[in-house]
Parts: structure tokens; C-alpha cells; sequence
């Protein structure tokens, strides 16, 4: 948590660069999963039959903070600031006549390291960096429900519970840095004497998302969204 605070310090200090910065309010909306490697898919596979299913689903989430924007040359530019960033996955089980449905959500600060590059006088521009999350919360629950074919009806229950963070592959389950590489296209509209930015990203993680023992080292997942973010700049005086 002491690094959180060191880089918010850094990226505050950066409101005394004039003119060459500039700063926007920014939300987002983007689909977000886990990719969970082989040997975790084979293991869940071989505890169920070839009569159930399996499925994989993305969750809509959500993003909201503040970007900065330094740029060097007409062309080249370095982006950064903090995003309060949502993530999820959920896993969907069927076993002949009972459906369950297990869904984590996750919440990370995030803090963008990108380089922007502008296509000549085109109102678009790349962007390319890592992305460092500091975890802050996770969450899962599970939801079952059984069809009852006498009668017709369908009984179901839920059970939430908090997941904990940390490095202990005995006592933690998600770990509380999460690296990601973030590749982007943004386009500029001009709106008045500040311009809005509308940009689309890919974000798949580098590092594993959850803790593990050298027995469970192979069993692993990594985040991966792809979505839009709404931004709006003005300069600092």
C-alpha cells in the first residue's frame, strides 16, 4: 500500500509541468474474464462427466478516475493516472438437472503507464504500456438451482463470501498486485476548446491472479478485458 501512495504523489507532482499536460475525468465499460491455463480446464474437466457442461463467461464491468497526459512532441506522448478498474469472470456449471453458477468480481486501483502516439493529423492516436493494479477487494459467489421435473418448479440457494488478499498460498486467494499490458486506439472529438476522448482497449494480464502452492503452480488463471473508456481533457494553467 505504501507504493499506492508514492504513485499517487508522483502523478500529483506532474500538475506542476504547465501547459504540455493535460487532465480528464474518465469512465469505462468493458467485457472482463479469466483465462485459466490448460491443466486447471483438464482437472475440472475430468471431475465431471462427459454429460456436463462447461462454460466460460465474461461479465460486464466498470472503470472511473483520472487520466494524465504529457506530451513531448507533436507526436509522442506519455499517459498515466488512477483508475478504480472492475473485473469478474464466472464459471458456469450444469450437472443434468442442476445448474451452478460461480462469479468473482474484483477491484483494483490501476495505474497506466502508456505511450501515446499520434497518427499525423488523423484525430487518432495508439497507446501501449503496462498497466499495475493493486488489488483492493475480491468477491465471489456461488449460485445453484435444481429443475424439479414432477413438479415442475425449480428450488435454487446462493452463498457469497469475501475473498482474501495477499501472497500466503495457504491462507490468501488473490494476490494483491496484478500486472497488465494495455493496448489501445483512441480517437479525439473536438468539443468546444477541450477535447473528448473515445478509446478502445485490449488488457491481457502478464501475472496470475490468484496465489499458488508448488502442487497447484499449474492451476492458474490471468485477467483479460477488452472495452471503451469516455474521457474529457482540459489543460492545467
Amino acid at each position: 500500500m505504501r507504493t499506492v501512495f508514492v504513485l499517487v504523489a508522483i502523478f500529483i507532482s506532474t500538475l506542476s509541468w504547465g501547459q504540455k499536460l493535460k487532465i480528464a475525468p474518465v469512465i469505462g465499460l468493458h467485457m472482463s474474464t479469466v483465462n485459466y491455463s490448460d491443466d486447471f480446464k483438464e482437472a475440472l474437466d475430468l471431475a465431471l462427466s462427459a454429460d456436463n457442461k462447461i462454460k466460460y463467461k465474461p461479465v460486464v464491468s466498470g472503470s472511473f478516475g483520472i487520466w494524465g497526459d504529457y506530451t513531448f512532441s507533436d507526436k509522442i506522448g506519455f499517459r498515466s493516472g488512477l483508475l478504480v478498474n472492475m473485473r469478474g469472470n464466472n464459471i458456469k456449471l450444469k450437472f443434468d438437472d442442476v445448474n451452478v453458477s460461480i462469479k468473482q468480481r474484483y477491484t483494483y486501483l490501476e495505474i497506466p503507464l502508456l505511450v501515446t502516439y499520434q497518427l499525423g493529423d488523423k484525430p487518432f492516436k495508439l497507446l501501449a504500456g503496462p498497466t499495475i493494479g493493486f488489488a483492493l477487494s475480491a468477491r465471489q459467489k456461488v449460485k445453484g438451482s435444481i429443475e424439479d421435473g414432477d413438479n415442475g418448479g425449480t428450488a435454487s440457494a446462493s452463498e457469497s463470501h469475501k475473498l482474501s488478499i495477499g501472497n500466503d498460498p495457504n491462507e490468501d486467494d488473490i494476490r494483491p498486485i496484478d500486472i497488465g499490458i494495455n493496448l489501445g486506439v483512441a480517437k479525439t472529438i473536438s468539443l468546444s476548446e477541450n477535447p473528448l476522448e473515445l478509446s478502445f482497449s485490449v488488457v491481457p494480464s502478464i501475472s496470475k491472479h490468484t496465489t499458488q502452492t508448488d502442487l497447484s503452480s499449474d492451476y492458474f488463471g490471468r485477467h483479460f478485458s477488452l472495452g471503451f473508456k469516455l474521457a474529457y481533457f482540459f489543460s492545467i494553467k
